[in-house]
């Protein structure tokens, strides 16, 4: 077999063309990637959610959450609605409150800014209606989360003892 030599001005030709090649092949990529009129849709994209934000700030003041919820405002006006929420479940239910206490606890802001609002409730009802009371606070926003429940049966009735808490987020307040 014969050894071919190579020619510099060919390798230097063939090394050209490959080159050329590879940049008009990443042009021809990078028109195709892009499309027509991205940066005006963009800037008028970031100028509407510019509006959004500041539209939402101004309906709801300081506070991301809605005017009605029990975390819209922190301390004892989380505790106030919190206590009413639990009022208006209960008379929703036909469940009478003997008792209804609640506190709101310190916050931990190295775990996510939580602040819990505790609440002890004696409730007593028919059966069905102190179910119905515990579906509804099942449904309930922000969750509530169970620390005790002792359902008690009564001769006609049933008498509930509940404990728990809610978790109001202060770092969604930033």
């Amino acid at each position: 077999m014969a050894r071919r030599t190579v020619d510099v001005n060919t390798a230097l030709m063939a090394v050209t063309i490959a080159a050329f090649v590879a940049v008009v092949f990443y042009l021809v990529l990078s028109l195709v990637a892009r499309p027509h009129g991205l940066t005006p849709r963009l800037s008028q994209v970031s100028g509407e959610v510019g509006q959004v934000e500041t539209t939402l700030a101004g309906a709801r003041g300081t506070s991301p959450y809605a005017p009605n919820a029990v975390c819209h405002d922190a301390g004892p006006a989380a505790e106030a609605a919190l206590k009413q929420r639990l009022q208006s479940a209960a008379s929703a239910a036909q469940v009478s409150l003997a008792s209804l206490a609640s506190g709101v606890g310190a916050g931990d802001e190295a775990r996510g800014g939580l602040v819990p609002v505790t609440f002890q409730v004696e409730a007593s009802g028919h059966y069905e209606a102190v179910v119905a009371l515990l579906g509804a606070l099942a449904k309930a926003e922000p969750e509530v989360f169970v620390d005790t429940a002792d359902l008690k049966s009564q001769t006609a009735s049933v008498a509930l003892k509940l404990s728990g808490r809610v978790f109001c987020s202060t770092a969604a307040r930033l």
